[in-house]
Parts: C-alpha cells; sequence; structure tokens
C-alpha cells in the first residue's frame, strides 16, 4: 500500500517535470542562452530522465513528518531541475550521476532517528513577541542608519539601490539582515498564524516589506510568504501533493507571465516573476550546480581556504571565492556571485568527496528536524525551517549557511521551544472520573 502510494504521486511529479520543461524551452533558454541556458533536445535522455525520477519518487517518503516534506522538497527544487537540465541542456552525464548520488546521501543519511534534546522550554507566543520586538527595533535602527534616501519599494528596481543601501549601512548588517529575512520574521508569522495572533501576522509582514525597502534584496520580500504559504497549506493537509499543486499554478502563471513577456516586450513588468521564480529559483542553482562541478572536476579546489573556518592556515589556489570564481569562469564576471547550494559547494571545496561530506551534514539537518517535528509537529517546523533548507540546498555554502547565516541559532530556538500541544492540554479542564453508582 505503501509502495502504491508513493508510485500514485509520480503523476503529480511528472507534471512538474513537464511543465518545468516547457518553462525552460519556452522562455529560459530563449531569453537567457548567453547565461548558459543552451536547447540540445534529447530524447533518450527524456526517456531515462524519467525513468530517473520515477525511482526517486518511489524512495521518497510520503510520510506526514518533516524528513518526508524536506525530501520532497529537494526532489522539486534540486532533481528535477537537473533532469531539465540534463535532457534539454545537453548537460554531461558524469555532473547528473554526481548530482544524483549526493541527493541519495541526504536521502540515506536522514533516515536516522535522532532523540530531541531541550535546553530549556518557553512558550511560542513569547517567542512571537521576542521576534517581533526585534525585528521593529531592527527596522528603527535601519532608518536611524540609512534614512529614506535610497529607500525602494519597486521590485524591479532592486539593482538600481542595493548597492546603494549597502553602502549606507555597517557591511555587518547584511548578516544580521539575512537573520531577519530567514530567521526571525519567518518564526514571527509562523507562531503567529499558528497562534491566530492575526495583527501579529499584519505587522511582521509589514516589518518585512520595510525591511525589504531598506537593503533592497526580494528574498527579504519571499522569504515569510513562502514560510506563511507552506504553514497555511500544512496545517490544512500535510500532504506534500498539496504543495505540488500550488507548484504546478505557479508554473501555468509563469506561462502567463511569459507569453504577456513575449508579447508586449523588455522594459515592462511582464516577465519578473517567471524569471525570479523558474530561472533565478529553480534552473539557475541547477546550472550552478552543473558549473561548479564541471569547472573543479579538473581544477584545485579550496579545501575550506576561503572559509574563516581554517584562519588562513590553508592557502587558497585562487584570489577569487568559488561564487566568484564561477562567476568569473563562467559569466565572465568576477563580481558575479554564482551562489548555489550543498552539491556545488562540497565539490567546489574537496571533489567529489566534499560534496558527499555536505551530503552526510545535510542528511543529519534533516533528521535533527524530524526529530522536533515529531514534537512541534510538521507544519510548525516545516514553515520555520524550509527558507533555510531550501537555501541550504540551492543558494549557499553548507558551513556558510550553518553558522553566519542563521542555522544554528535555529536549531537551538527549536530546542527551547515548547510544545503547542502541551499548551493546548494546560488550557483544558482536567477530565474527572463521574462519581461511582452506588447499588
Amino acid at each position: 500500500m505503501l509502495k502504491f502510494g508513493r508510485m500514485r504521486m509520480f503523476i503529480p511529479y511528472f507534471f512538474v517535470f513537464i511543465m518545468l520543461s516547457g518553462l525552460y524551452t519556452y522562455y529560459v533558454s530563449p531569453v537567457n542562452e548567453y547565461l548558459g541556458f543552451s536547447f540540445n533536445l534529447d530524447i533518450y535522455r527524456i526517456f531515462s530522465s524519467t525513468l530517473i525520477l520515477f525511482i526517486f519518487v518511489l524512495i521518497t517518503p510520503i510520510d506526514r513528518n518533516v524528513r518526508g516534506f524536506l525530501l520532497n522538497i529537494i526532489l522539486s527544487i534540486c532533481i528535477i531541475p537537473s533532469l531539465v537540465l540534463y535532457s534539454f541542456a545537453d548537460k554531461p552525464s558524469y555532473i547528473a550521476y554526481c548530482i544524483w548520488i549526493a541527493c541519495l546521501v541526504v536521502y540515506s543519511v536522514s533516515a536516522l532517528k535522532f532523540p530531541r534534546v531541550r535546553i530549556t522550554k518557553i512558550g511560542p507566543t513569547a517567542l512571537m513577541r521576542l521576534a517581533l520586538l526585534l525585528t521593529i527595533g531592527y527596522i528603527i535602527v535601519l532608518a536611524k542608519f540609512s534614512g529614506f534616501a535610497n529607500f525602494n519599494l519597486n521590485i524591479s528596481r532592486v539593482y538600481d539601490f542595493r548597492d546603494a543601501a549597502a553602502e549606507s549601512i555597517p557591511s555587518f548588517f547584511a548578516y544580521i539582515s539575512t537573520v531577519f529575512s530567514k530567521i526571525v520574521i519567518p518564526i514571527g508569522i509562523v507562531i503567529s498564524l499558528m497562534t491566530r495572533k492575526y495583527i501579529t501576522t499584519f505587522l511582521m509582514i509589514v516589518s518585512s516589506i520595510l525591511l525589504f525597502g531598506f537593503i533592497s534584496h526580494r528574498g527579504v520580500l519571499i522569504y515569510p510568504f513562502i514560510s506563511a504559504g507552506i504553514y497555511i497549506v500544512l496545517a490544512k493537509s500535510p500532504q506534500f501533493s498539496r504543495v505540488l499543486i500550488v507548484l504546478m499554478i505557479i508554473f501555468l502563471i509563469g506561462f502567463i507571465d511569459a507569453a504577456m513577456y513575449f508579447m508586449v516586450g523588455a522594459g515592462s513588468i511582464w516577465g519578473w516573476f517567471v524569471d525570479i521564480i523558474v530561472r533565478r529559483g529553480l534552473m539557475l542553482p541547477a546550472l550552478l550546480d552543473f558549473n561548479h562541478i564541471e569547472f573543479f572536476w579538473d581544477n584545485p579546489r579550496y579545501y575550506w581556504s576561503a572559509s574563516r573556518l581554517t584562519m588562513g592556515m590553508i592557502p587558497s589556489p585562487y584570489e577569487l571565492p568559488p561564487a566568484n570564481l564561477i562567476g568569473k569562469e563562467f559569466f565572465q564576471n568576477p563580481a558575479t556571485s554564482a551562489n548555489t547550494g550543498f552539491i556545488g559547494n562540497g565539490f567546489a571545496q574537496a571533489g567529489f568527496w566534499g560534496m558527499i561530506a555536505y551530503s552526510i551534514c545535510v542528511g543529519l539537518v534533516i533528521a535533527f528536524l524530524d526529530a522536533y517535528g515529531r514534537y512541534l509537529g510538521l507544519p510548525l517546523v516545516a514553515a520555520m525551517l524550509s527558507v533555510q533548507m531550501m537555501t541550504m540546498f540551492t543558494g549557499t555554502d553548507f558551513l556558510t549557511m550553518f553558522l553566519t547565516h542563521g542555522m544554528l541559532a535555529s536549531l537551538v530556538v527549536l530546542m527551547v521551544m515548547g510544545s503547542p500541544s502541551e499548551r493546548r492540554q494546560r488550557k483544558r479542564p482536567p477530565i474527572t472520573d463521574p462519581a461511582p453508582i452506588m447499588s
């Protein structure tokens, strides 16, 4: 019965693969071929990709827990985009095999069972209020440092304001802003939705919009809505098929947006949705994984020489960090920060075995989160951590995400958060047995 349920999931996943392939063919490749999104259709690879997709769907758990949810995320945003590039862009087979092996390692390691560790216990409502106060305080500090000279709410003009906004505030604020956009604000929004404190939800969303205006990073605006959407969907039905339906609706909107872009032309508002969600959010990280593995297959690796953890004791073979080096080699611009996730970064650090090491670490994080999901509930943990996990999958180095982008802090939050079910039980009146009937 379980295998039949997994096989049934193949149908929506196959539709996701077909729709993403269509968007790649219709929009991503024609508009962005200069970035490396070439088009070279291979019928045999489409058949083999369908078989690989079927195998991954068969081994992807459909259990209503955090591990099952996150592995379905990996299948959606890592494996399927790699299959599209493998089938439609003629990417090397050996690189595709590396990507799929790394994902298999994550699948295997994440099945480990961890005990839950508790540091102390703080109620969800207290954490929500703390998140709100910290966010409001940070917005006030940003307004004091930068003023409103570079304040921008036009999502299509972020690059016009980003550099000036960054220069108007201290450099370490970039790290603080990342923590707020990926941790503090999502936590506040998710807990406020869970506790039905909708005024707090509104204030956190407004804070997210204001933070976007000050620093001009689209992710700051998008991440909280992703967290809120995931919580709402999972709270109603903890089935990943609902998420796939939402993803297919997003792709349908992408087709409409791309069609209007071709009808109206560049320079209009049309095209930004499909560009951000499909090209930037899904296809570019997959392309950068291929680029990282291709370059570092025959060239020297970093062995974490560019990381602060090695404190300069390991000499770097390059003058640029990995992301900028890939930007120079593949996009002819060393200022381009070609960030990708654990697969490409792991290979850049130590080749195949570095990629495997990062995959093991990602699997361990998922297993850890799964332990807390059994205590705090799937909707809460998945919504709180999904943005960070998706960034780990596709957007940044594992150690960078874990240490400086707040993943470690999020794990600490889980270890101190009290269970919402315990809170509800304390509010219920005790059930007393009825008095015995005397005969």
